[in-house]
């Protein structure tokens, strides 16, 4: 399958250039696989057809244009359930993603995101099951204490994570103090709030929401609640708790990382640059990120 919303690269501007019958045209076109490049073409998304709709002179035909178009790369997700609740059921989380261009021409539609959104009950798919990170699965010492930090769809994970920690509890096993630190909007953007609400009631599990755009609401994100939270966290951290990450790697992964510094610096009364140090010698089995772009 090919992915028609790719950014056209300088390779095929150039060779768009080389079907346009207008001479401005071809000028215009050249020099985008230039310094503007980036501007124009990366940070708007303009693809193939974009470029087609705003140079109509270009006369590209529809076999050369099918040549043109990049594979779809397979999409990964992240499984949000625990066999232990039921071992047969696999579960997804996903955002669908449709909004407006970035390049002012029509629609961005997330073709998978889509195509899973559109599939009715009993409708098959072709997809295979993955071995995650080896350090980002709940510790197997069922006692160990464990902090989740979480935006938006990033979620997923932990759903399955603490889903399994209460089905520990409730079968009476001992398990350590279950964090979760979820962000998003608004309370309709609560994924799994029903679920959540009901395994917060269990001794040792606690899920604390940031709601950055809730009417009535004081914004906060979830590196605010973990400041708030610090001397917990260092409390936990010095415990033998494990830490997880999982969202936007722009957003969520520097914020948390940055959140993390400012913590070591107030315990340790160091400045910055050592923390840093500390940081960067923290064992990665103490924290695993999953970050997406």
């Amino acid at each position: 399958m090919s992915n028609w919303q790719q950014p056209i690269s300088k390779k095929q501007l150039e060779i768009l250039a080389s079907c346009c019958e207008n001479d401005q045209d071809k000028t215009e076109l050249l020099k985008l696989t230039g310094e503007k490049y980036s501007e124009e073409i990366l940070e708007k998304r303009m693809n193939i057809l974009d470029i087609l709709e705003s140079y109509p002179s270009c006369q590209l035909t529809f076999a050369d244009y099918l040549r043109m178009l990049p594979c779809l790369r397979f999409r990964q997700y992240s499984i949000s359930s625990s066999p232990l609740c039921n071992a047969e059921v696999v579960t997804l989380t996903f955002d669908v993603l449709r909004s407006p261009a970035l390049s002012g021409c029509g629609q961005y539609v997330g073709v998978a995101s889509n195509y899973l959104a559109e599939l009715k009950q009993g409708d098959r798919i072709s997809c295979s099951v993955r071995t995650s990170n080896m350090n980002f699965h709940p510790p197997e010492e069922t006692d160990t204490p464990i902090v989740m930090i979480a935006a938006g769809t990033g979620v997923a994970p932990f759903r399955a994570f603490v889903q399994e920690r209460a089905a520990q509890l409730i079968c009476g096993r001992k398990v350590g103090k279950t964090i979760l630190y979820f962000g998003c909007r608004s309370e309709n953007y609560f994924f799994y709030k029903n679920e959540f609400d009901k395994w917060s009631q269990l001794d040792g599990i606690q899920v604390k929401i940031a709601y950055s755009r809730e009417e009535n609401v004081p914004k906060k994100y979830v590196q605010d609640l973990l400041w708030e939270d610090r001397q917990e966290i260092v409390d936990l951290y010095r415990k033998g708790a494990k830490f997880y990450t999982c969202g936007s790697a722009s957003k969520l992964g520097v914020s948390v990382k940055e959140c993390f510094i400012k913590i070591i610096r107030d315990v340790n009364q160091c400045d910055e640059e050592k923390a840093k140090e500390i940081w960067e010698n923290i064992d990665l089995d103490r924290y695993s990120v999953d970050v997406f772009a």
